[in-house]
């Protein structure tokens, strides 16, 4: 009885152990031994066919879609070709970040900081955390951007670290510090004398108090003339 082939291989990634696959042979009862073969197109690079059991195993060195098709033949013949794709994904890349977060101001809504995220490449999805310290009262940060927002509701200085994280792996604590500063100065110190400002109030004549100053003085003239004619 002549055997037959079914089954679908998995998918794999550069670097990796290749799960593996062995094709199902049918029917029941074929005739043994029954060896198998590549019948056409390429196995991913660093895989490699059994011919004893059909098992594909190995650990994929380039990435791509690889077609080919698998045969099994005994002595009553060959199985119909098997045909499979197989796509190997690039090597997972772990993320880095980078940057520094501006400061704010209590009752302002925060500029808002997202961590520069690398390398070129880098494998996707990735996922962000606060790995250690306290985000300002008021700030959130979005676990699917790194992106801090928010308004601040208290004054201080915030010390922090953020992690990103993906198939790879997590990449390093990206220290910061955020420093978050209380609404306007309050110093009481100003020269202006406005209301609670502390300073001194220089009053300025108005146009009818200089209009009754010159004639004050006018006056005062007119009669030292008199008492000199006197």
């Amino acid at each position: 009885m002549a055997p037959t082939l079914t089954g679908t291989a998995p998918g794999g990634t550069v670097g990796q152990p290749y799960a593996g696959f062995t094709p199902t042979l049918g029917p029941a009862g074929v005739t043994q031994p029954v060896t198998y073969a590549l019948a056409g197109g390429t196995l991913p690079p660093g895989l490699s066919l059994n011919p004893t059991t059909g098992h594909i195993s190995g650990t994929p060195t380039a990435a791509g879609s690889y077609d080919f098709s698998l045969v099994a033949s005994n002595a009553a013949g060959d199985s119909a070709p098997l045909a499979q794709t197989v796509v190997i994904a690039a090597m997972a890349v772990a993320p880095t970040l980078t940057g520094t977060a501006p400061g704010g101001t209590v009752g302002q809504p925060y500029a808002g900081f997202t961590p520069t995220l690398g390398p070129a490449g880098v494998t996707q999805p990735v996922t962000y955390a606060l790995a250690g310290g306290t985000l300002p009262p008021g700030l959130s940060l979005n676990p699917a951007t790194g992106q801090i927002s928010g308004t601040p509701t208290a004054a201080g200085s915030y010390d922090f670290s953020l992690v990103a994280s993906n198939a790879a792996g997590d990449s390093a604590p990206l220290a910061l510090r955020l420093v978050v500063a209380a609404t306007g100065n309050g110093n009481g110190n100003g020269t202006g004398g406005g209301a609670g400002g502390g300073g001194q109030v220089t009053a300025v004549p108005t146009l009818g108090q200089w209009t009754l100053v010159w004639l004050g003085l006018a006056a005062a003239l007119l009669g030292a003339r008199r008492l000199r004619r006197g």
